[in-house]
């Protein structure tokens, strides 16, 4: 009981919770509510009054960390204040917690694929985040069931080593791609700076997304960028990733079988887009979000006059997407047009076919006090223009 409560009391000091009620009856309701939803675990959790590491197992074993709690982050710094031993209690009982859904692991270098596999094995553990993260071993064990509960799955900046702990070579890591595409249940999936994203890893990803009935939902590809000196600018400028014509391809592709992925994000990437312009224009009528973007603004540029025409024609054509963050080019407000038609519904509208007049009128009604309680505008004229003109016989009188 003494143990609960002192557990209870340090992290209630680094939460800053108020007004938190405590069950001296029960023992398993003296955490509830500390620090809302996420654990964070750094060499902090030893600083201050004495709790010792079987504290926090117990809370863990016990399910009584807190009621709404179901993150957890553990940092290297962490794991640098126990010993091996300590180490491994720990990742096996956070791996058989039955509160953990999410867990993410930052800058912990080296992490042997074993201590991942048993940190996997919870069956209600659903989403994974690796950041600055050096992952050492054999790729086998996290094989077969290991990774199956997964839906979520963030890698930023993730070292896939040899099993004796040097880099590893390029099949290696689309290896690991290759085993996480073939995850069941996998709905998002985010690559970030330290993946090659060449042509074979690329293909790699775009056949597995080719299946039929792929789960995945979103798809965000973060390259890399270098940060150069020049003299124009203090901060020097940077160079972003650039796909090859192999990973276009694949790219466009698969954009033309995929019927499952509702959001595409290509950051910090150079690629060409004619080919995904003209898949998503013809082809796909799934995909409602497509971002291409740089984050730095010395790496933004221009598009061609044959990407222009080529996104134009996409959004004029596709009545799905909605959402589209694309370099700058000179017919955006155009661009902007078709997407407000998209997310408004009144793309296909037609009178004496699909819509009645009078669920026209009130469609109309309906979307102009939808956008001025959300954002303070009315319905752009352009748009009402729209539909009046596709739609004539609603000035009958």
């Amino acid at each position: 009981m003494k143990v609960m409560k002192r557990l209870f009391s340090r992290l209630r000091r680094r939460s800053g919770a108020k007004n938190t009620r405590v069950s001296h009856d029960d023992e398993t309701d003296l955490l509830q509510g500390v620090v809302g939803e996420s654990l964070l675990l750094t060499n902090a959790f030893f600083v201050g009054p004495p709790v010792s590491l079987t504290d926090l197992l117990d809370a863990l074993r016990e399910g009584c960390i807190m009621t709404p709690c179901t993150n957890i982050q553990v940092e290297r710094s962490f794991l640098d204040c126990l010993s091996v031993t300590e180490q491994f209690l720990f990742w096996n009982v956070l791996g058989k917690s039955r509160q953990i859904k999410r867990v993410s692991l930052v800058g912990i270098d080296p992490l042997p694929t074993h201590v991942l596999a048993t940190l996997l094995q919870s069956p209600i553990l659903v989403e994974l985040e690796l950041s600055h993260v050096r992952l050492v071993g054999d790729l086998k064990v996290l094989r077969g069931d290991a990774l199956a509960s997964l839906c979520t799955i963030h890698l930023w900046n993730v070292d896939v080593a040899t099993t004796s702990g040097t880099t590893a070579s390029q099949p290696q890591q689309n290896d690991f791609v290759k085993l996480i595409m073939n995850l069941p249940q996998l709905h998002e999936l985010a690559l970030g700076d330290g993946f090659a994203f060449d042509g074979p890893q690329i293909t790699a990803i775009c056949n597995a997304l080719s299946r039929p009935c792929h789960p995945l939902k979103s798809l965000r590809l973060m390259g890399a960028s270098s940060n150069h000196n020049n003299h124009y600018f203090s901060h020097g400028y940077h160079v972003t990733q650039a796909l090859d014509d192999q990973a276009s391809v694949a790219l466009a592709t698969m954009l033309q079988t995929n019927r499952s992925l509702q959001s595409l994000e290509l950051s910090n990437l150079q690629i060409g887009l004619v080919p995904l312009a003209n898949a998503l224009r013809q082809d796909n009528r799934t995909l409602c979000q497509f971002h291409v973007f740089q984050v730095h603004l010395f790496c933004r540029q221009d598009t061609t006059v044959e990407e222009t025409n080529a996104l134009v024609e996409m959004l004029r054509d596709n009545p799905v997407l909605t959402s589209c963050l694309l370099p700058t080019c000179s017919t955006r407000s155009e661009m902007d047009f078709y997407l407000q038609l998209n997310r408004h519904g009144l793309r296909d509208i037609q009178v004496d076919v699909n819509r009645s007049r009078y669920t026209v009128v009130e469609l109309l009604a309906a979307e102009n006090d939808n956008n001025v309680n959300n954002n303070g505008n009315k319905l752009s004229l352009d748009c009402i223009y729209h539909v009046l003109r596709d739609n004539p016989t609603l000035m009958n009188v």
